[in-house]
């Protein structure tokens, strides 16, 4: 509901930048916060749980 579902659903590869406000609209809606949201979010995104925590620690250290 939060992420451009056309972006999600093309054969193309999301861009960094994409990537990251992805997971940051995500964390400011406060998904991060249910059990299990960093693998589901992962596989949506197509990018590994690593990279997902990654950009979470980029966004806390931002703010």
């Amino acid at each position: 509901e939060y992420i451009d579902l056309t972006l999600l659903n093309s054969d193309k590869s999301l861009t960094l930048r994409q990537k990251e406000n992805s997971i940051r609209v995500l964390f400011e809606k406060g998904i991060f916060n249910i059990k299990g949201a960093v693998p589901f979010v992962a596989k949506y995104l197509r990018i590994s749980e690593p990279s997902v925590y990654r950009y979470l620690k980029n966004i806390k250290n931002k703010k």
